[in-house]
């Protein structure tokens, strides 16, 4: 999460044949950031439906939303995509520590001001006004995993409920941007393989996390491994993005509605299985670069303006939608819910989801793009925004 803008001026992909440089815009990653973060908000959202829906609607509706924790992983993969079609140029040569710093601030200054203040909020909420947590793990609204939240290095130690437990994500994020230069030198390594070699290469490396869960469900006491999460995951999008500037996969990846249709059918299917839904990361990697050629309708419908908008707040929806569902489950229970008739119930699962998009839009133009626009005006602006 928290990648930023899907891409302004960037590289050209020597291998366009008519030698044409790139959209100095690709609006389709910035909508798919929208469907990401919807695909995680309704998975959240079934905690809301399970229990005020009539069983075979919440079954229909879950079927769909219980994969959505993939939501992250795609923005896992697409953040690497990201993050080198702005930066990688700059750690191409020998490693500069001025601009090594400079973009960790930029990483911090487009993550940090939201997750701060959210984690105020909730420090303020829990620790201020005796808002009962209701959790049966006290030990992530613990001092100790309040600091680790704060240094954003909660996911690093296994902590990923801790306070406002979706940071977990961005935690993941700070490592990778930690590792960039090096995942950067990797990622052109991998790139200069060929044909099947180079897309096995790719697949496995995208399916370590959903081989280290498959090992975990037959193996008791396995820690999650959230590192080896976003590290595979994001070196896969670096590598993506280094297909992207040499113009390679663009056959191989023409039809990205066919893959998110795939992406998103399996994953149901094998979370029904109760198996890792997490096999199906390595077709992300052939989604983003679908849509980064600009193949298909599939990037018409994620260039649209609304879902270009909903991209850009995706960052806040993700940060707040858990914490508006917190307070609303501390002051409306569902346990005093469900009493209600069936057309209340419906009109709960709406009051629980419809503000979440407009809380996000109020954090986004309210907190973060002002924040951000703050921390970086003492600097040059950087020849690409992230």
């Amino acid at each position: 999460m928290g990648q930023g803008p899907a891409v302004t001026a960037g590289p050209t992909p020597t291998g366009d044949p008519a030698g044409r440089a790139p959209p100095s815009f690709l609006p389709a990653l910035t909508g798919v950031r929208a469907f990401a973060a919807l695909w995680v908000m309704l998975l959240h959202l079934t905690e809301v439906t399970s229990v005020l829906l009539p069983e075979r609607v919440a079954r229909g509706f879950g079927l769909l939303a219980l994969p959505g924790f993939l939501g992250v992983d795609v923005f896992f993969v697409l953040s690497g995509f990201i993050i080198s079609y702005n930066y990688e140029a700059r750690f191409a040569g020998a490693f500069d520590r001025a601009r090594y710093l400079a973009f960790l601030r930029a990483r911090l200054a487009r993550i940090y001001p939201v997750h701060l203040v959210l984690l105020v909020a909730l420090v303020a909420l829990v620790r201020g006004l005796h808002v009962s947590t209701g959790d049966v793990e006290p030990a992530r609204w613990s001092t100790g995993q309040l600091i680790e939240s704060v240094l954003l290095i909660q996911a690093w130690v296994g902590h990923a409920g801790a306070w406002n437990s979706v940071s977990w994500s961005i935690s993941s994020e700070w490592l990778a941007y930690l590792l960039f230069p090096a995942m950067v030198r990797a990622a052109r390594a991998i790139a200069r393989g060929r044909g099947l070699v180079l897309v096995a290469t790719i697949a496995t490396i995208a399916a370590l996390p959903a081989s280290w869960a498959t090992i975990q469900k037959a193996t008791t006491g396995l820690p999650q491994l959230l590192p080896l999460q976003i590290i595979s995951e994001f070196l896969v999008g670096c590598v993506a993005f280094q297909l992207y500037r040499a113009g390679r996969g663009r056959a191989a990846t023409a039809y990205p509605g066919w893959v998110l249709i795939a992406l998103v059918t399996i994953a149901a299917v094998i979370y029904e299985l109760g198996a890792p839904a997490l096999w199906v990361v390595p077709l992300v990697p052939a989604l983003i670069l679908g849509l980064a050629y600009g193949h298909g309708r599939l990037t018409r419908i994620f260039a649209h303006p609304v879902m270009v908008y909903g991209g850009k707040i995706s960052f806040a929806l993700y940060m707040t939608h858990y914490l508006w569902l917190w307070l609303m489950h501390h002051f409306f229970p569902l346990a005093t819910l469900v009493t209600a008739s069936l057309p209340m119930r419906v009109a709960w699962v709406f009051a629980h989801a419809a503000p979440m998009p407009f809380i996000a839009a109020a954090t986004y133009h309210i907190i973060e793009e002002p924040a951000r626009h703050w921390l970086m005006r003492t600097r040059a602006k950087p020849a690409a925004s992230g």
